[in-house]
């Protein structure tokens, strides 16, 4: 098991323009319970600007070209705390950035959470479409 610094450095998360959060995956993570670590790291850095700014809601820019098909799903564990992110009452929309070549089970877990969560999540392959469509 990895320790939280190197799973720290698997990805980054910042307030970016018009109250929008970057979350940018930089390098893909391969065990299970390593997922499920850094999604719950991930949870506790937005639930962090969340509390220090608890009258804005904030869009989502979530950058995943860096996972590959290496990692082949997305834990049990962390699905349950992405869902969790994505319908807490400060999150607006959120615009995901892949590629098109994701592993199956990646994506299957990416359209069950446009389609289950009832927020809007769309999914996009372009950097400018994607920021564009959440300054909309």
């Amino acid at each position: 098991m990895k320790s939280d610094r190197e799973i720290f450095d698997s990805f980054k998360v910042r307030i970016a323009n018009n109250n929008t959060i970057d979350l940018t995956y930089l390098k893909p993570i391969l065990d299970d319970k390593d997922d499920e670590r850094q999604s719950e790291l991930i949870s506790e850095s937005i639930q962090q600007i969340y509390d220090e700014h608890p009258d804005t809601t904030f869009n989502a820019y979530v950058d995943i070209t860096a996972l590959d098909d290496e990692r082949e799903r997305v834990a049990i564990g962390s699905q349950a705390i992405y869902k969790g992110i994505t319908k807490h009452p400060q999150t607006g929309k959120i615009a995901i950035v892949g590629q098109r070549a994701i592993a199956p089970l990646y994506m299957k877990f990416i359209m069950r959470l446009i389609q289950t969560t009832n927020r809007n999540i769309k999914w996009f392959t372009d950097e400018t479409e994607a920021r564009e469509w959440l300054n909309k």
